[in-house]
């Protein structure tokens, strides 16, 4: 029954002695490893466009909550929703 949902692929290489060698690959393994490997890269790339690391966002995040209490207690006019 697994037979059934394995297929195999040869592929023939040329090795010095031009004697031909076939090397069996399970397609559902390349199909894998395929996806893995697009996925790597995908992956890869969304580091680079995205590419904060935890620390350096928590840094940021902590300097604009900074920022923004320093501009609160400058305010001059009290904010109308805030109760005092």
């Amino acid at each position: 029954m697994a037979n059934l949902f394995l297929i195999i692929l040869a592929k023939t290489y040329s090795n010095v002695d031009n004697v031909s060698m076939t090397e069996i690959v399970n397609l559902n393994k390349a199909r894998k490893q395929r996806a893995k490997q697009a996925g790597l890269k995908t992956a890869s790339q969304n580091r680079i466009k995205f590419g904060l690391t935890k620390q350096v966002r928590d840094a940021v995040r902590r300097e604009q909550e900074k920022q923004g209490k320093t501009m609160d207690a400058l305010r001059l006019d009290p904010d109308p929703d805030q109760k005092a």
